[in-house]
């Protein structure tokens, strides 16, 4: 009985754990990939993955994050103080090329000047949110929105 006490207490102490560290690594990444600075205690209010059964082990990984006012105000902040911000707005919705496809000039120093700030995308805001617009691969790329009515970040990771 003590025997069985002792795993189960172990394998729930591991899955906190491992729950807990993935959940932190992917906060991580969110910071390094968007550029930003995430407070130390956020809501994490969904946070899944999702496995596209093909070929390859194509997957979508969503978090959304919900921020208090002041925390809010320091991320928006940031993001008005990156380089590039709202200044390549034309280019939502085709930031990414295709393979094969030929690179315009224009699209040519986009990418040299984004590779200068070791950044790969940047952020655009329309009347009220945000979005950030990543501009290399297609195959592996993030997408973000903030809404800031609600206050929250919704992160979206592609690989595909």
């Amino acid at each position: 009985m003590i025997r069985v006490l002792h795993i189960s207490t172990f394998m729930i102490i591991g899955f906190f754990l491992f729950g807990c560290s993935n959940q932190e690594a992917r906060l991580k990444s969110i910071e390094k990939e968007l550029f930003i600075k995430l407070p130390v205690n956020i809501e994490v209010i969904q946070d899944d993955d999702i496995s596209h059964n093909g070929f390859e082990s194509d997957y979508t990984q969503i978090v959304t994050l919900k921020f208090e006012k002041e925390e809010f105000e320091e991320l928006i902040d940031q993001i008005e103080s990156s380089p590039f911000f709202n200044e390549l707005r034309r280019f939502d919705g085709k930031s990414k090329p295709f393979p094969n496809d030929k690179i315009s000039k224009e699209h040519k120093i986009i990418l040299d000047s984004l590779t200068a700030e070791a950044r790969s995308g940047t952020w655009i805001k329309d009347k009220v949110n945000y979005k950030y617009i990543d501009f290399f691969t297609w195959s592996d790329f993030c997408d973000a929105y903030i809404n800031t009515t609600n206050r929250t970040l919704k992160y979206t990771h592609n690989h595909l």
